[in-house]
């Protein structure tokens, strides 16, 4: 069988090694560590012995094992740094007798599965706004679908630090992570403390038009109040295939303390 060896870079520039089983070629980010990805790219090394095919079942399942521990890691800390989630915040358990909104919960539960793309809830505090996102992410869950949940302030932070000098490659797995899901939910709209209106704003529009999936705004501002913050053109795309819809009523929070 070949030594591991360095042999001759391949036609499009990537250096080509050999185990003694596969060749495989490298791009470069791992050395002679050869990532699944690599692998799909290997060819079978002439001195190949069948009898070695084990070895590479076993190298392969222990790599996919290693990569599934890292992948649940790095969801674990964007679960605790980035995103909102409440598994007790649910429809069921959200009271819509309070501020007479069943009429305004259906339409949500109905818009979760409706080919409109973006639906806006707008209302005061406390009327229900981040229960009813809980309540979304929680019921695709079920559905074995991928729902991301974020303030708005940590949106805009977001899109901050990756355009920043201190840069952490963790803000890229949060931006993929959002974009990997089936529904967005940009929570609390108006609240982000924008010292750089521009950046906010090229990340909202970015992800209103490329965005596959679906996504959910909540706000306590009026379209007058949005125009002026985000410009006509922002709020001119929230209205393209979208639902709108307002609670009105008590701070059901306020009226709990009481």
């Amino acid at each position: 069988m070949c030594d591991m060896k360095l042999l001759p870079d391949h036609p499009q520039g990537f250096p080509e090694y050999c185990d003694g089983n596969y060749h495989y070629y490298n791009f470069g980010n791992r050395g002679n560590e050869f990532s699944i990805s690599q692998r799909m790219f290997s060819k079978k090394c002439p001195d190949y012995d069948d009898s070695q095919e084990y070895w590479l079942q076993d190298h392969l399942k222990k790599e996919i094992d290693e990569r599934k521990i890292e992948v649940e890691k790095i969801e674990n800390q964007l679960e605790n740094r980035f995103f909102i989630k409440s598994k007790a915040k649910t429809f069921k358990s959200f009271d819509p007798k309070f501020n007479n909104l069943q009429k305004e919960v259906n339409k949500i539960k109905v818009w979760i599965n409706n080919p409109d793309k973006i639906i806006v809830i707008c209302g005061p505090t406390g009327t229900g706004k981040t229960h009813l996102c809980s309540a979304i992410v929680n019921q695709t869950e079920i559905e074995y679908r991928k729902c991301r949940m974020i303030s708005a302030s940590k949106f805009y932070n977001l899109y901050r630090e990756i355009a920043g000098y201190d840069y952490d490659p963790i803000y890229d797995d949060a931006l993929d992570s959002i974009y990997n899901s089936a529904i967005v939910i940009i929570d609390d709209l108006g609240d982000e403390k924008q010292t750089e209106t521009n950046v906010f704003n090229h990340g909202f529009k970015e992800l209103l038009d490329e965005f596959k999936g679906k996504i959910v705004v909540t706000t306590n501002l009026t379209k007058h109040d949005m125009e002026n913050i985000y410009g006509q053109k922002i709020v001119s795309r929230l209205h393209e295939n979208s639902t709108w819809i307002v609670l009105k009523g008590k701070d059901y929070r306020k009226e709990a303390r009481q």
